[in-house]
């Protein structure tokens, strides 16, 4: 990217970290400050996190497994993992798919069913189960992956309520922290930063200032955003970065060898049994012994 793309970035995220503070301690006398979230709170709050990112794999599997595409487990979770981070660096999310593409693409799929995949993700986070499923007549794959996109959902919103609860906010009323989230969360977006550049931190003032208690208001947002968005810039980064080094391994193994890999096709030797294991592990869920 460019100087002036990345000077964006910077300041967007300078923004949000600097409205976070501001929001810990504007008006609160500093004693009063609650900041220490308690151990076992961090540890449901992650893993939610991974609860989240395994489902959303899983999800993406049985979607690919339903148009008869292979896609071993671990593709799937660096597919999920890169397309969060390109989607935390770009404006408005525009990067996810970019990403996902390019990560499913190195990994040996096809243009064409990478394509039909991440459309078909589309289908399904907009409600159209029942049109695919029909078009598809896979019913009980389509139907375990909506399943798993309600689950992974459903671990999302249950971060806040945890945190929160852990604080001591026991009288929080808890409809509101499961269901605000969801505006702010897929609402975020629209702002045309990364990250949206302080507008999810206003937002979280501005919904919960009279539900949380000032004093622990600061900590609940700061340690929300770092569960549902920091955490996923550290993963991703980690799974771009091996997506990245593993293009790398492949164009110095074709200056050596002069053998030129083709899209849609692995480089690698084939999948071991293991790989197969969304198929195993649907036939078991939708199909049970008798």
């Amino acid at each position: 990217m460019s100087v002036r793309r990345w000077l964006v970035i910077i300041l967007s995220f300078a923004s949000m970290i600097g409205l976070s503070i501001w929001i810990a301690r504007a008006g609160i006398p500093p004693d009063s400050i609650k900041v220490r979230v308690p151990w076992w709170a961090h540890l449901l709050a992650f893993g939610a996190v991974v609860g989240e990112v395994v489902t959303r794999a899983y999800k993406i599997g049985w979607s690919a497994n339903a148009l008869n595409i292979s896609l071993p487990i671990g593709l799937s979770i660096r597919t999920c993992l890169g397309g969060d981070f390109g989607a935390t660096i770009s404006p408005s999310r525009s990067g996810a798919e970019p990403a996902r593409f390019l990560i499913l693409a190195e990994g040996g799929l096809k243009p064409a069913d990478v394509l039909m995949v991440l459309f078909l993700e589309i289908f399904l986070e907009t409600w159209s189960l029942a049109v695919v499923a029909v078009i598809l007549s896979r019913v009980g794959m389509m139907t375990a992956s909506f399943l798993a996109s309600i689950v992974h959902v459903a671990f999302r919103l249950t971060i806040l309520p945890v945190l929160v609860l852990s604080l001591g906010a026991t009288h929080a009323e808890l409809s509101k922290l499961v269901m605000w989230p969801v505006m702010l969360l897929y609402g975020g977006p629209v702002a045309p930063l990364p990250g949206g550049g302080g507008v999810v931190e206003l937002g979280f003032k501005k919904v919960f200032g009279g539900t949380i208690a000032p004093n622990i208001l600061g900590a609940s947002l700061v340690w929300w955003r770092f569960y549902t968005y920091y955490l996923y810039i550290l993963l991703g980064g980690v799974a771009a970065g091996a997506t990245v080094l593993r293009m790398m391994r492949r164009q110095d193994e074709q200056k050596r060898t002069g053998v030129v890999h083709r899209p849609g096709v692995p480089a690698e030797a084939p999948p071991s049994p293991r790989a197969s294991g969304f198929r195993r592990l649907s036939t078991a869920i939708i199909k049970p012994k008798s």
